[in-house]
């Protein structure tokens, strides 16, 4: 996973700190990303700080762009849950795709059991 960092309002060392948490946290992500799809996913990170609160921003890009924007007054809290409304925004849509698979297979089923019914009359 190739992460890009932006924050033009961190010093150089909250920077660096951000940059080597964010990339520890943000590796069970990528487990999960490897799970689904073989292909390199890009995380944007951005920080705004405004006062003593910090503003963060990760977005993930697959298929489709997952976004997670969260407010706190600690950095390293922020990236916490950050990575937490990720997972669980992936795991959400990965269970919608499960249970519309399943719907899919019931559906199938009663139009088989429809047709050999019809099929069974003769």
């Amino acid at each position: 996973m190739h992460i890009n960092i932006t924050a033009p309002s961190l010093t150089k060392p909250t920077y660096q700190t951000l940059e080597e948490y964010a990339t520890k946290r943000f590796q069970k992500i990528e487990k999960l990303l490897r799970k689904k799809a073989q292909t390199d996913h890009e995380l944007r990170i951005g920080v705004d700080k405004s006062g003593d609160m910090y503003e963060l921003k990760a977005e993930i890009f697959i298929p489709v762009s997952i976004v997670a924007r969260v407010k706190d007054r600690d950095l390293r809290k922020a990236v916490d849950m950050a990575v937490d409304q990720i997972k669980r925004q992936l795991k959400s849509g990965h269970q919608r795709r499960i249970d519309l698979r399943e719907k899919g297979k019931r559906v199938f089923k009663k139009i088989k059991g429809l047709a050999d019914g019809i099929f069974d009359r003769e």
